[in-house]
């Protein structure tokens, strides 16, 4: 049992580390960091007028937001014999894995050709997949990074040439459009959580950090500690920073060994979440709340168990959807607003131990699993 946990919590960091303009094809723009999400931080702008509520296909949590299926009758004749490539930077997790069989089945059902390209968790190889892909003569490339820094000289060569959509921002790229998330909501997400579940009482909070400072880690503890200032009864304690799953289990153990008064832990991403939940499982320790983003298989099968308290899962069929849907407009003509939001209802998307099955089924097509 131990060896299968092992390896969950491999499949569990490879997910979470992977898993946040304007004008037509012939502009540019370029993909600023995750930190560019909403200047507030409490709520991404509208960027497009074509984005409404109640509209779209439903992933299991809504409309999406946006007509697909109008937008390709819109185009007409442009949209016959379109051919879309698809880059992604490996298929070893449930994530990635449900990204590119979303993708390809929204190409299917609107008669698009789609060509799809495996990097392979390697980032040399993810360059010399763009390059493969323009010489295939696509008319578009919709593209999640495996290494921002090492694509953005070939982006560069494609700008002007090829539309390419990142569906999360790649820093210093020049692009014709890119998906971004509002990050700091995911943490605004988390303190919410905390204020329902201690209902008033004193909560003490240990912070996880990502070693060197990622992105989306800053801006996601950022809009936590930012909620969390603004309730009277929470307070964040100690922060704590480390890489791998068994750095976090054992922190998690020895700082709640030492502070008594903590009782509530914030991770930014998987990796931190299910260890600090794995240690309180072989302490016995449901008195301490977990809250966090992400929410694969495991991740859910945790949370089901009540040794997460909530957690903000994140859709990869609503990110390739709209990568689709913004790259469809591009090759249109339209006029695209960079960067393009996740959609607000699928940005605040909540899992607890009540609806954590019903997530996974509609995520990932399977029940949660109990790891031991």
């Amino acid at each position: 049992m131990k060896k299968l946990w092992s390896v969950l919590l491999v499949m569990i960091m490879a997910s979470s580390l992977l898993a946040a303009c304007g004008g037509s094809t012939n502009k540019s723009n370029e993909a600023k960091p995750s930190s560019s999400a909403g200047a507030s931080g409490t709520a991404a702008p509208d960027n497009s007028d074509l984005i409404k509520d109640g509209i779209g296909t439903d992933f299991g949590f809504g409309p999406i937001g946006h007509d697909m299926e109008g937008l390709v009758k819109r185009m007409g004749a442009k949209a016959e014999g379109l051919k879309i490539g698809i880059s992604v930077s490996t298929q070893e997790n449930d994530w990635m894995v449900e990204w590119v069989k979303s993708l390809k089945k929204m190409c299917e059902t609107n008669g698009l050709e789609c060509i799809v390209t495996d990097a392979q968790g390697k980032p040399e190889k993810q360059v010399e997949d763009l390059k493969s892909l323009q010489n295939q003569n696509v008319d578009g490339i919709i593209l999640f990074p495996q290494e921002e820094k090492s694509l953005v000289q070939v982006l560069g060569q494609l700008e002007g040439k090829i539309p390419v959509v990142p569906t999360i921002p790649i820093d210093g790229a020049k692009v014709a459009a890119y998906i971004d998330v509002n990050q700091q909501l995911k943490g605004e997400l988390g303190a919410t959580a905390l204020k329902a579940a201690f209902n008033g009482e004193q909560g003490n909070i240990l912070v996880f950090d990502l070693v060197g400072r990622v992105d989306f880690a800053i801006n996601r503890i950022e809009g936590f500690t930012r909620a969390v200032e603004k309730i009277p009864n929470l307070k964040i304690v100690e922060t704590q920073s480390y890489g791998t799953a068994e750095e976090y289990l054992s922190a998690t153990k020895n700082i709640l060994a030492s502070r008594e008064d903590i009782n509530a832990i914030y991770t930014p991403y998987g990796v931190s979440m299910v260890a600090a939940a794995q240690a309180l499982k072989q302490m016995n320790r449901k008195d301490v709340k977990i809250v966090g983003v992400d929410g694969d298989v495991v991740i859910l099968g945790l949370v089901k168990e009540g040794w997460i308290t909530g957690t903000n899962p994140q859709s990869p069929q609503q990110n390739g959807s709209i990568g689709l849907f913004t790259l469809l407009r591009l090759i249109n003509g339209e006029n695209v607003q960079s960067p393009v939001w996740e959609p607000p209802a699928y940005a605040a998307l909540w899992a607890t131990p009540e609806n954590a099955e019903d997530f996974s089924m509609k995520l990932w097509g399977r029940a949660p699993v109990s790891a031991n």
